[in-house]
C-alpha cells in the first residue's frame, strides 16, 4: 500500500466535553467511534508497511508463493508479532494536496499482504496483479495508547485494545507496464473488528470528550471509490454496553474529484487514470503460445533464405528420378545452420517493419518440396502447388534469444529447451519465372516443445517459467481459417486450452499491404507444366527441325546417292516431256544418325550454337523430298542437278519423314562462351514435315543453301515420346504426345507461330501463340546477317 490512511472528518454534535450525560449522545459517539476506528485501521497498515525492523519493509518478511509459475496463483507476504513504537508522534503519510497523517503510541501487529495474479518466478516481483482488486491486506493487532491524526481533522481517538481488519487496496493501471499495479487511496474495509477496547475521544484541543471501556465495533467501509461503492461505513458499534447500528457516509464532506486529486500526482500512474486493466498479454498461456510461434515462423523464414539456399549446408535427396513428380528434400548438415541475430529478423516488410531479435539459434531439420524434381541442388524441385513447400525444423537456443515483434511490444526471451516446428508458407508466383517460389507471410505453422524456458517482459513486468507447447497456427489468411492459433500450453502441471487469434492486433488489409510491394501473383495454380508447356513444345519443334536437317544433309544412308532418273519426277520446270513430274524423292529406309559428339547445325551472329547429338533411325516408307522447281532445260540438266542438288528458291527444300525413331537424340543451344542455354533429349517416335528456309549464296546467285533460323514445320507429331529438358540448371522430364505445327521466324510477312495440341504426363494442352514472343525483324536479321556466304537477308 502506497497510502493507506483513511482521512476522516468527525463532526460531533457537542464541541465541549459531554460530562455525565455522554450516554445521552451515544448514537453520535458510536458514529464517531466507527469512523475513527476505520481511520485507525488504515494507520496501522501504513505503520507495518513502512517498518524496516520487523514490518513489510524489513528482511523479516516471509514470502509464500501458492501456485505454479506462469499460472494464476497468489503471493502472500507475512509478518508476525511486529512491535512498533511510534513515540509521541510519527509522520506516516502525506498526500498530493499536502494533507498529512501522523500516529503515536505502540502497536504489535501480525499481517499478511495477499496478491492474486500471474506468478512470474521472479523473486523481486513474484506476481503480476490480475486486476484492480487483486491486493488485500489483513491484520490483527494489539494497540496501546494508539492515536491516529490527520491535518484535516481536529478530533482524534486514543485506543487501547485489539483491532483487526481486511483491507482491499484498489489498484490503478501503471504507466510502465499497463498492468494494474499502482495502489491508490481507494480502500474496501471488510470485517473491521475493535474488541474489548478502552478509548478516549478528544476534541483535538487536549480536553477529552468522553472515555469509554468495553468498546467493540464490527464494521465494513469504503474509503474513496471501490467498484460500485463509495464513501460509506456500515455495521455496529457497542458503547455504554449497547450496540448501535451504523449506516452512513464515511466522510461528511466527501468530493470524488478532490479525493482523486489527493493521489493523482503519483508519476507511476498511467494517464488518463484508469482501473480497467488486463493481465499482461491477456492470458499468459496465450502469450506463451503466440510469441514462440511468431519467433519460430520468422526463424524458419531466415533459415529458408540463408541455410537452405547454401548447398554447403545441406544434402539433397529425392524419391524419384530427376524431372519426375515427387518430393525433393534438403536436409541440413549437423551444426551447419547457426543463425546470429542482432536486429531485424529477415527483410523488412513494405512498411519497413521487421521483428527484432538478439541471440543465437541453431537450426536442424529439412525442407521438403513437392513437385517436379529438377536435379538442381539449389532448386531440387519446382513446387506443384502454393502449399508444396514445408520446413520441418528443430530450433535450439545457443545464446539466450530476445525477440519482439515491434519496439514497445512484449518481449520474449528464450533461454532453454528445443522448439520443434513445421512451417508451410503459402507460395506466390514470381512474375519473372511464373513459378510458385516466392513465400508470403500467409503460412500454416505447428509448434511443439516439451520444456520451453522463457521470460516475458512488458515494461517493468517480467514473467519467467517453463512450458510445454503443442499448438497449430495460421498466420494471415488461409483457405478456411485466418489469423488463428489453437492447441494446448501447459504451465507447470496445468494445461491451458488455446483458441483465439494469433495476432490480437491483426488487420487483414494492412497485413495484405505489408507484402503487396513484392508484386507477387497470389492464388495462381502454381502449375509448372502449364508454365513451361510452350517451352516444351518449342523444344519439340527444335528437335523435329534438327532431325530433319540432319536427315536432309545425310549422304550415307541406303539409296541416298544419285537416284536414277526414273525415281524422280519434275512438273512445272520448263522441261519438255516431263510435265507430270513434280518431286525428286530419295528413300531413307533404315537410315540412321549416330553421333557421340555434338554436330553444329546453326551458329548465330551472337555466337549461339544450335547442335545435335545422339541417335535416331528412319523406319518404313520414310523419305526425303527436295522440291526442284528450278530452271532445268534438259534431262542432262536434271541429271547434273541430281548429282549436285541445291535449292533454287528459299523454301523449295522439304523434308518429310513418316517414322523416325529417336533414341537418346539430344539437341541443344549454347551461348557465345559455350555455356548451355538449354538441352533436351528425346526417346520416342516422331513424324516430320519440315520446310527449312535458306538464304541465297552471294557467290552463286540463284542458289539458296545458306542456313537461316527460319523454317516452317507443317507437322511434328510425337508418339510415345519421353522428353528430358535441361534449362537453367533444371531437369524436367515428360511423357509426351503431341501434334504441332510452327513457323520459326517470319518469312514473306508471316510466321512466328506455334499451334497444336500437346499432352504432358497425360494432361492435354492446346497452344496458339508466338513461337518467339520477343522476336523482332531486326533481331531476326541480326541473328544470321553476319554469314559471309549470304547475299542478303530474307524479307
Amino acid at each position: 500500500m502506497r497510502a493507506a490512511y483513511v482521512r476522516v472528518s468527525v463532526l460531533f454534535v457537542l464541541a465541549a466535553p459531554l460530562g455525565g450525560c455522554a450516554s445521552c449522545f451515544s448514537d453520535q459517539i458510536a458514529s464517531g467511534v466507527a469512523k475513527l476506528t476505520v481511520s485507525s485501521a488504515g494507520a496501522v497498515v501504513i505503520a507495518v508497511r513502512d517498518d524496516t525492523r520487523c514490518g513489510f519493509a524489513s528482511d523479516a518478511v516471509e514470502t509464500i508463493v501458492e501456485g505454479e509459475v506462469g499460472g494464476v496463483g497468489r503471493v502472500v507476504r507475512r509478518v508476525e508479532g511486529c512491535a512498533i513504537d511510534l513515540g509521541a508522534s510519527s509522520r506516516l503519510d502525506e498526500d498530493c494536496e499536502g494533507a498529512t497523517t501522523d500516529a503515536s503510541g505502540r502497536v504489535t501487529v501480525s499481517a499478511e499482504e495477499i496478491t492474486w495474479g500471474t506468478l512470474t518466478g521472479d523473486p523481486s516481483r513474484p506476481v503480476i496483479p490480475r486486476d484492480a482488486d487483486a491486493v488485500s491486506i489483513r491484520f490483527v493487532s494489539s494497540l496501546a495508547s494508539f492515536v491516529a491524526r490527520t491535518s484535516a481533522d481536529s478530533a482524534e481517538m486514543r485506543i487501547d485494545g485489539a483491532l483487526a481488519a481486511t483491507i482491499g487496496v484498489r489498484l490503478a493501471r501503471a504507466a510502465d507496464s499497463g498492468v494494474c499495479a499502482v495502489p491508490t487511496r481507494n480502500f474496501a474495509f471488510e470485517g473491521v473488528r475493535l474488541t474489548d477496547a478502552s478509548i478516549r475521544l478528544d476534541s483535538g484541543r487536549g480536553d477529552p470528550i468522553v472515555e469509554l471501556d468495553r468498546v467493540a465495533a464490527r464494521l465494513d467501509a469504503v474509503f474513496g471509490v471501490h467498484g460500485a461503492r463509495a464513501n460509506h461505513v456500515a455495521g455496529s458499534v457497542t458503547v455504554f454496553d449497547a450496540p448501535h447500528p451504523i449506516d452512513e457516509p464515511l466522510l461528511d464532506d466527501f468530493d470524488a474529484a478532490a479525493h482523486e486529486a489527493s493521489y493523482a500526482c503519483d508519476p507511476a500512474l498511467a494517464r488518463p487514470l484508469t482501473f480497467e486493466c488486463e493481465a499482461p498479454w491477456g492470458d499468459v498461456a496465450v502469450a506463451v503460445a503466440r510469441l514462440p510461434t511468431a519467433l519460430a515462423g520468422r526463424v524458419a523464414g531466415v533459415a529458408a533464405d540463408h541455410c537452405f539456399a547454401d548447398p554447403s549446408m545441406y544434402v539433397v535427396a529425392s524419391d524419384v528420378a530427376a524431372g519426375r513428380r515427387g518430393v525433393a528434400t534438403k536436409t541440413l548438415r549437423a551444426g551447419a545452420c547457426l543463425l546470429r541475430f542482432d536486429g531485424a529478423v529477415g527483410a523488412p516488410d513494405c512498411f519497413g517493419d521487421a521483428p527484432i531479435a538478439r541471440g543465437v539459434v541453431r537450426v536442424e531439420g529439412s525442407q521438403t518440396i513437392r513437385g517436379r524434381t529438377t536435379g538442381d541442388v539449389v532448386r531440387p524441385a519446382a513446387p506443384e502447388s502454393e502449399t508444396a513447400v514445408s520446413m520441418q525444423l528443430d530450433l535450439y537456443v545457443e545464446a539466450p534469444l530476445a525477440f519482439e515483434l515491434a519496439p514497445g511490444t512484449p518481449t520474449l526471451e528464450w533461454s532453454g529447451g528445443r522448439l520443434r516446428t513445421e512451417v508451410r508458407p503459402t507460395m506466390a508466383q514470381d512474375p519473372t519465372t511464373g513459378l510458385c517460389v516466392a513465400p508470403t507471410p500467409n503460412a500454416r505453422l505447428w509448434l511443439e516443445s516439451d520444456d520451453f524456458a522463457y521470460t516475458l517482459d512488458v515494461g517493468a513486468v517480467s514473467l519467467s517459467g517453463r512450458a510445454a507447447i503443442d499448438v497449430a497456427a495460421r498466420s494471415g489468411r488461409g483457405v478456411s481459417d485466418e489469423n488463428a492459433i489453437d492447441g494446448t500450453v501447459t504451465l507447470g502441471e496445468t494445461p491451458h486450452t488455446i483458441d483465439g487469434p494469433l495476432d490480437p492486433t491483426y488487420d487483414p488489409a494492412r497485413f495484405a499491404a505489408s507484402y503487396a510491394c513484392l508484386d507477387l501473383v497470389e492464388g495462381a495454380a502454381c502449375d509448372l507444366d502449364a508454365t513451361v508447356i510452350a517451352e516444351v513444345a518449342r523444344v519439340l519443334i527444335a528437335g523435329a527441325g534438327h532431325a530433319a536437317q540432319l536427315l536432309s544433309d545425310d549422304d550415307t544412308c541406303p539409296d541416298a546417292d544419285s537416284p536414277a532418273l526414273g525415281d524422280i519426277a519434275v512438273d512445272g520446270c520448263d522441261l519438255e516431256g516431263y510435265e507430270d513430274w513434280d518431286l525428286l524423292e530419295r528413300d531413307y529406309d533404315a537410315c540412321a544418325f549416330d553421333a557421340d559428339a555434338p554436330v553444329t547445325l546453326f551458329e548465330s551472329c551472337a555466337g549461339t550454337v544450335d547442335w545435335a547429338a545422339g541417335r535416331f533411325e528412319v523406319r518404313g516408307n520414310d523419305f526425303v523430298r527436295r522440291r526442284l522447281c528450278a530452271d532445268i532445260e534438259s534431262p542432262r540438266d536434271l541429271i547434273d542437278f541430281i548429282d549436285a542438288p541445291h535449292p533454287r528458291a528459299p523454301d523449295v527444300a522439304r523434308v518429310v519423314a513418316e517414322q523416325v525413331e529417336l533414341s537418346d537424340f539430344v539437341v541443344g543451344r549454347t551461348d557465345a562462351l559455350g555455356a548451355p542455354i538449354f538441352e533436351a533429349s528425346f526417346a520416342g517416335v516422331v513424324e516430320l514435315d519440315v520446310t527449312p528456309v535458306f538464304g541465297e549464296r552471294a557467290e552463286s546467285p540463284g542458289r539458296f543453301d545458306v542456313p537461316t533460323p527460319i523454317a516452317r514445320v507443317d507437322r511434328a507429331r510425337f508418339e510415345r515420346t519421353t522428353v528430358a529438358l535441361h534449362v537453367q540448371g533444371l531437369t524436367l522430364v515428360y511423357d509426351v504426345e503431341a501434334d504441332l505445327d510452327a513457323q520459326l521466324g517470319v518469312f514473306r510477312g508471316a510466321g512466328n507461330r506455334l499451334r497444336g495440341r500437346i499432352t504432358l504426363d497425360g494432361v492435354p494442352y492446346n497452344l496458339d501463340e508466338p513461337f518467339d514472343p520477343a522476336l523482332t525483324p531486326e533481331a531476326q536479321d541480326a541473328s544470321y546477317s553476319c554469314d559471309p556466304r549470304l547475299a542478303m537477308t530474307l524479307d
